[in-house]
């Protein structure tokens, strides 16, 4: 299969396209934040113009809002466009939303963990794939990746083994999280990856539940959710390494990453435009809104000012790396799971350090009205003392004093089926 012909020539487009990004990459890292913007509204106005003309839930949104692909005169006038919501793209895939051409079998698929309740599939060309992949490539090797190197991936459906891994390139592993903990760690110290990729919270409760793992990874990569500062402090004490903090989804497998100064996110403005919104507003920095996201390249499946769900901030400043591009500040974490408060809503991540204290081992927070908070605790030292500390603190991030704190001491908080862990859950 491997000297097939064909197989070759395609093979050969690949990573032609995967060399040609990563040099562009690079050279976009040295120009000025104007020229990126620059470079990005030109790809804006390019995948407006093809997604009116192709894609009929956009025609039928833009005609709705009275816009046109030609109003758009800067990046401020994206505001403009109609949000688009995960709901949208569920209730008219594939005909409404998949371009002319495109389809599972010609394009490549992603689907969502349905972490927010429904699982979606996304489709990508090839050339964004490969543009997203040489992306990812060069997110790991920034912090010492080596095309020989051994990933552990921890996830539940095994991957599709490519040919140059039999070979001994970029290697991954799969590391079933469906096995029981004790397994889990055989797998881990039989392959002894370089690198180690999953979602936070499952990662901090194998530590937290298996002490004794023999590993030493060059970096552990996180992404899928949101990583709380203890879960970072945890992992890094336990594996001896960094911990890298890479925001991506089904959607749109690369947005933002850190480097290594950990001074925030980058963004990716390579093929994709992220925003900070309230409402469709573009907000300023250090505002909490909802992350939008435009995939720029995409003509398979063009995603325009999608609402990902999740909340976030931006930087006011770029990153002292120098590096130049827009930086998001902070990752808040899903807004289906910001608390409510007399004054509004909070991100979870300010609760989450209320509850961070050295004899905590696990929890989870359940806010089941506005006044009253179910509160999972794990560990063994846990007194009444830690309790009214834990319940004090809640109030003042609440800025409640009429809120009742339950705690319950359970012997496990297990990860949902998707792998991930919701710490913070709001049901009020």
């Amino acid at each position: 299969m491997i000297l097939h012909p064909r197989l070759r020539a395609r093979e050969a487009r690949n990573v032609f396209r995967q060399a040609r990004t990563l040099a562009l990459a690079e050279r976009l890292d040295s120009r000025p934040l104007e020229y990126l913007k620059a470079r990005q509204f030109r790809l804006l106005r390019w995948i407006l113009n093809y997604a009116y003309d192709n894609i009929p839930l956009y025609r039928s949104n833009f005609d709705r809002a009275g816009v046109r692909p030609g109003d758009m005169r800067s990046l401020d006038d994206l505001e403009k466009v109609p949000i688009l919501t995960k709901e949208q793209i569920l209730s008219s895939y594939p005909e409404g939303i998949v371009a002319p051409g495109y389809g599972p079998a010609t394009s490549f698929r992603c689907s969502s963990s349905g972490t927010s309740g429904v699982k979606g599939e996304y489709l990508s060309d090839r050339k964004t794939r490969d543009e997203t992949w040489a992306l990812l490539f060069r997110v790991r090797a920034k912090f010492g990746y080596r095309p020989w190197h051994k990933e552990g991936v921890f996830s539940f459906i095994p991957h599709k083994r490519k040919w140059f891994e039999n070979l001994g390139y970029m290697r991954k592993f799969d590391i079933s999280m469906g096995k029981p903990l004790p397994e889990v760690v055989e797998d881990v110290e039989r392959i002894n990856p370089d690198i180690i990729w999953g979602v936070p919270t499952y990662i901090h409760y194998l530590i937290s539940e298996q002490e004794d793992i023999r590993a030493s990874p060059k970096f552990v990569l996180c992404s899928g959710e949101y990583l709380a500062p203890v879960e970072r402090m945890d992992i890094e004490d336990r594996f001896g390494c960094p911990v890298v903090n890479f925001y991506g989804c089904a959607e749109a497998p690369f947005i933002s990453t850190e480097c290594q100064l950990h001074e925030g996110q980058h963004v990716n403005m390579l093929n994709a435009l992220v925003e900070v919104s309230r409402d469709g507003v573009q907000l300023g920095p250090g505002e909490v809104g909802d992350v939008l996201v435009t995939t720029l390249t995409n003509t398979a499946m063009p995603l325009i000012r999608y609402n990902t769900g999740d909340a976030a901030t931006m930087s006011p400043d770029e990153c002292s790396c120098g590096r130049h591009g827009d930086m998001l500040a902070t990752l808040e974490g899903r807004r289906d799971d910001f608390l409510m408060t007399p004054a509004g809503r909070i991100p979870p991540m300010m609760a989450l350090v209320a509850v961070a204290q050295p004899e905590v081992k696990g929890y989870r927070i359940v806010q089941e009205a506005m006044n009253r908070l179910v509160v999972d605790l794990k560990g063994d030292t846990i007194d009444d003392g830690t309790r009214a500390t834990i319940a004090g603190r809640l109030g003042e991030v609440l800025k409640n004093p009429d809120l009742e704190v339950e705690f319950r001491m359970v012997s496990d908080i297990r990860p949902e089926p998707s792998g991930k862990r919701r710490v913070v859950i709001c049901n009020a």
